[in-house]
This record gives C-alpha cells, structure tokens and sequence, in this order.
C-alpha cells in the first residue's frame, strides 16, 4: 500500500505512469489507490488501457480483486462522465460476462 501514497506526490502522476507497467499484479493494491486519488488525465486514460490489456489476459481477474478495482473504476469514470460509453465498452462487456461469474 506504500504506493498510494503517490497520489500525494508533486510527481507521483509520473511515477504511477511509469509503475503501471512494471508493478506484477499481486502488488498493485496501492497503486490502484493512487490511480483512484490521482486526478492527472493521463494517469486514468493509462490506466484504461492497462486494464483494456489486461483483459486479453484469459487468467486475469481471477481471485486478486483487480477485477473488481476495473469495476469501482468503472464506476467512477461513468459517474464523473470521464470517458465516452463506447471507450469503455469493452470493459463494461468484459465485467458482465466475467466479472460476475453468473455462468
């Protein structure tokens, strides 16, 4: 959790750009925290394509709560209207179909 702190960072938004792709995902808790606290436009749009990449991943999402960070981002970027529908669609489908593990 030490990396949410970056977040309060006068260059933590440089930081969390450069972590999102080298932090292996069962240490990316803080990070997430810092993403959720960063207001920097390229911090969230970097984490969205992560998380579009990640998704590729057929093992991704799957007992380490990233996928349940997607959703609370989800949440977030539709709530403050951060992103269109049509960019997040992938996402939105992505957590239907196996976020919820209804199947």
């Amino acid at each position: 959790m030490v990396l949410s702190y970056l977040a309060a960072m006068e260059n933590g938004a440089d930081w969390i750009l450069q972590l999102l792709d080298v932090v292996p995902y069962d240490g990316r808790d803080g990070l997430f925290t810092a993403c959720w606290y960063c207001e920097d436009v390229r911090v969230q749009e970097k984490l969205l394509a992560k998380f579009e990449e990640w998704i590729q991943d057929d093992t991704w999402g799957r007992g380490d709560g990233e996928d349940v960070w997607m959703k609370d981002f989800l949440c977030k970027w539709i709530a403050k209207d951060c992103f269109s529908y049509e960019r997040l669609k992938d996402l939105v489908v992505w957590h239907f179909k196996r976020g919820f593990r209804c199947l």
